[in-house]
């Protein structure tokens, strides 16, 4: 209890306890983001979601892997995930589904450069 009243009292300093005051904060539902209730804390200026993935495998086809991927993860639902968590910036990290095949990444990237995206990307050790 002694280190949640410490973290409480550092994002109220900060600023990033304050209520959003007058504004509707209505449920979204938003693919691969868990839950639909708003925030309860306002992000700081430029905030960042510094661990997302993309996955479009209508036009990148996914390496052969046991894993299933998302259904919903294309670069078109970043928007709505980043306006309901109140992120500015994101990193888009390709997922193990692509193994070193980063084009999935690099034009999500394109696509929002805009929004301050960035990206990783998985290189082969050779």
């Amino acid at each position: 209890m002694g280190s949640d009243m410490v973290r409480r009292q550092f994002l109220q300093l900060t600023g990033c306890g304050l209520a959003l005051a007058g504004q509707s904060l209505a449920p979204k539902t938003v693919p691969n983001s868990a839950g639909t209730e708003a925030p309860k804390l306002k992000a700081p200026a430029k905030a960042c979601d510094c661990h997302i993935h993309i996955y479009d495998p209508a036009r990148f086809p996914l390496a052969p892997s046991p894993r299933v991927a998302p259904s919903d993860a294309a670069v078109s639902q970043v928007p709505a995930a980043s306006e309901k968590d109140r992120n500015q910036r994101v990193v888009i990290v390709t997922p193990r589904n692509y193994a070193t095949d980063n084009r999935a990444t690099i034009d999500a990237i394109a696509q929002l450069g805009k929004r301050n995206a960035r990206g990783v990307a998985v290189l082969h050790p050779t």
